[in-house]
């Protein structure tokens, strides 16, 4: 796939839509306020897949700057962060969810940050909730990058939390999430499997865990951005959990498609990931997070369901 890119862009900002069209306006209003964007330094990329409403012709009218690319198959977010990433040129790369809308600097923040590391493979600023129902900011945590739990587990850092400037800090994160990330071209180079930086085999959920575990696996680290502001309105994994039983808990509220993917996805990652000797390290709490995980697929009617996918 042939890439462009104006000279003088150093970011990359890649929308991925399916029927999102109820949150393009305040996501897209957002980047249009980057200081980067008015500095003449971002491309924006809008890969719609498949939706049924008016996303497309909505972007075209009214954003005249986003290069619009509507494929005639849903190819999930892998697939279309895949194809936006091949599609741009910048050394810098945002796969931006259309539920994310960002304070002014925010690209700017953390471009400069992951210019001034050379090991830093991605970066994310604070992401507080957004009410959408209410059309309002909130003070509660959505991420401030991942954690990776001795059991396998990832979930992110302070979701969940009232912010009172507990994560005022800058630091070394094991991840960042996929609803905003930012991404140092030649780290993900780096880390390409088949061709691919997400793999496709993943279609949603989980694959930016999995990036960030491969990222990892070659001595690449994350960055957490605290004065980098955003806001998220978060679809799955809204609430966080503590310990098997929360995470349980969390789960009711998911959709069978969800939950069929998040488990599915999840034994893909260990497959791909998991060395033998990371194993050896925790073997209790691991062994004891997959019996439940199992057990808990099994018992939602979705275990067999996902070898089918």
């Amino acid at each position: 796939m042939q890439s462009f890119r104006n000279k003088k862009t150093i970011l990359a900002v890649v929308i991925i839509g399916y029927n999102s069209f109820k949150f393009l306006r305040t996501c897209l209003d957002s980047v249009a306020h980057q200081t980067l964007f008015k500095k003449g330094l971002m491309d924006v990329i809008f890969i719609d897949n498949l939706s049924h409403d008016d996303s497309s012709s909505f972007v075209i009218k009214n954003y005249p700057f986003v290069r619009v690319f509507q494929n005639h198959f849903n190819f999930g977010y892998a697939g279309a962060a895949n194809q936006g990433i091949d599609i741009s040129g910048a050394p810098y790369v945002s796969i931006l969810n259309p539920d994310v809308i960002l304070m002014p600097d925010y690209y700017e923040k953390t471009v400069k940050t992951l210019e001034s590391d050379k090991k830093a493979s991605s970066a994310t600023g604070k992401l507080l909730r957004y009410d959408f129902q209410k059309n309002e900011k909130t003070k509660t945590i959505d991420t401030t990058g991942l954690v990776f739990h001795k059991s396998t587990r990832v979930t992110d850092r302070g979701q969940g939390e009232e912010d009172s400037h507990q994560y005022d800090k800058s630091k070394m994160v094991w991840g960042v999430s996929g609803a905003c990330p930012i991404y140092k071209r030649t780290a993900l180079i780096d880390v390409m499997q088949e061709g691919e930086t997400f793999d496709s085999k993943f279609f949603m959920y989980k694959e930016d865990v999995d990036l960030a575990w491969r990222f990892n696996k070659k001595s690449w680290h994350a960055i957490y951005v605290p004065n980098a502001i955003a806001y998220h309105g978060r679809g799955t994994g809204a609430v966080a959990r503590k310990g098997i039983l929360g995470l349980l808990k969390g789960r009711q509220s998911l959709s069978d498609f969800q939950k069929i993917y998040s488990f599915r996805n999840h034994q893909l990652m260990l497959k791909k990931n998991l060395a033998i000797k990371d194993f050896i390290r925790h073997p209790i709490a691991i062994t004891s997070y997959e019996i439940a995980s199992v057990l808990n697929a099994i018992r939602e009617g979705v275990f067999f369901k996902s070898f089918k996918i």
